[in-house]
């Protein structure tokens, strides 16, 4: 049997190997073979060596590859457009999310609702003012904390940095590292409403279950 590393190989190429290793028209075996006799008048063939089926096994791997190149997925060759949901601001988020929506929802509305206290600020200024002996990491100085408490005091806490120091600009840092606050709040909302949704009404008990023999 034929083996063939078909890994990278080019279809054409395989193609072509098996027409130059291919017996003459008209062969495939029997026209090789004298029928009163049985004898063939391939050597090859007598040792089991028939090109024919090198040829047929070549042929048929280029057309098996040539299927699964027709039929394989291949990423979109313009990702920008694929991409532009992961980098939506949260109004656009939230007009996406309720278009069509008619049950009950987390708004952006309601995670705003939601903030009891919301506090932003630089690294490097929250470490000098606990830790003033400690140096401070360049790093720090570009660092923007938004630290959100909701009103059952639980704490979120978001943060923007620029990944070239020479772009800070604290107040596109306080308004990303709030984004990023209130996108970790949206799911943690969202999973109180299904329980609230999948728990029974208050004063309602469920019905208990008695087994009787």
């Amino acid at each position: 049997m034929l083996k063939v590393e078909h890994r990278g190989a080019s279809i054409d190429v395989l193609r072509a190997v098996a027409d130059r290793i291919d017996c003459e028209p008209g062969c495939e075996r029997v026209g090789r073979m004298d029928p009163s006799t049985g004898v063939t008048e391939c050597p090859m063939l007598d040792r089991g060596e028939c090109p024919f089926d090198d040829a047929c096994q070549l042929r048929d791997l280029a057309a098996a590859l040539e299927t699964h190149a027709a039929t394989t997925w291949r990423p979109n060759p313009s990702p920008t457009a694929e991409r532009t949901n992961t980098m939506e601001t949260l109004p656009q988020t939230e007009a996406r999310c309720a278009a069509g929506a008619t049950a009950p929802r987390v708004t952006l509305a309601d995670l705003e609702a939601n903030i009891a206290a919301e506090y932003s600020f630089i690294a490097s200024d929250a470490l000098a003012g606990i830790r003033p002996n400690v140096p401070g990491h360049p790093a720090l100085d570009v660092l923007t904390i938004c630290l959100i408490v909701t009103r059952n005091g639980f704490t979120i806490i978001g943060k923007a940095a620029p990944a070239s120091p020479e772009n800070f600009d604290i107040a596109k840092g306080k308004a990303n590292a709030r984004e990023d606050a209130l996108r970790q709040l949206w799911p943690l909302m969202g999973y109180a409403l299904r329980e609230r949704q999948a728990s029974p009404p208050r004063g309602v008990t469920e019905p208990l279950n008695y087994a009787v023999d």
